[in-house]
């Protein structure tokens, strides 16, 4: 929250969690297109069916997912602390019940830069760097992984594709409940300071 008499007003990009889930949902066969349709390109659908067997198993799948989940947050966790620089006590992790979604949050301003850098980290290292690996080594399973971590990461690139066009040098919280972030516009010396109901005006904002 921004404290009425703080030196900046917010601006909101942000999206509700259901505009953001739908999005990213819209994402999918996108997804799926530019990762499977590569790598069948290179190696034919073969490898990739047989790996679908993989996942068909509950004692696989169910672990998997999990600790993807766990691993995932920890990654956007490890952004915070490794791009943002801030301590780790003040990034909290948190489960939305409403949107059976896992999250980490900070309530502390960070660089633009950094936030892109801390929301694209998983999806990166979960799902870009797999499908890379396994297109080049011919691995259905990696490029299947790869693939479903990508649309695990649809809410990250709903993020990064609404702060697109946040200037290089802004900083930006967090939002708490919404997917997404304010973006602290400094106010000039002659604009009032603004009542928690005005300043909240711009919209609740946001993962």
């Amino acid at each position: 929250m921004i404290a009425a008499n703080s030196k900046y007003s917010t601006t909101d990009v942000s999206f509700s969690l259901g505009q953001a889930t739908v999005i990213a949902a819209g994402l999918t066969p996108i997804i799926g297109v530019v990762v499977l349709g590569s790598y069948s390109l290179c190696w034919g659908m073969g490898s990739l069916l047989a790996a679908t067997s993989h996942f068909k198993h509950v004692q696989i799948l169910l672990p998997t997912t999990i600790i993807s989940i766990v691993v995932h947050e920890v990654l956007h966790w490890a952004g915070y602390v490794g791009f943002a620089h801030l301590p780790w006590r003040t990034v909290r992790f948190g489960f939305s019940w409403r949107s059976l979604a896992a999250y980490v949050h900070a309530d502390a301003p960070v660089g633009i830069s950094a936030y892109r850098r801390l929301v694209a980290l998983p999806g990166v290292l979960l799902g870009v760097a797999p499908v890379l690996v396994g297109t080049a080594w011919e691995s259905g399973s990696m490029t299947l992984y790869g693939f479903l971590m990508l649309v695990a990461a649809g809410g990250d690139i709903v993020i990064l594709w609404r702060i697109r066009h946040v200037p290089p040098e802004s900083l930006v919280m967090d939002h708490p409940s919404r997917a997404g972030c304010w973006v602290l516009n400094e106010r000039r010396d002659e604009d009032p300071p603004l009542s928690d109901a005005q300043d909240q005006s711009n919209g609740p904002l946001r993962k």
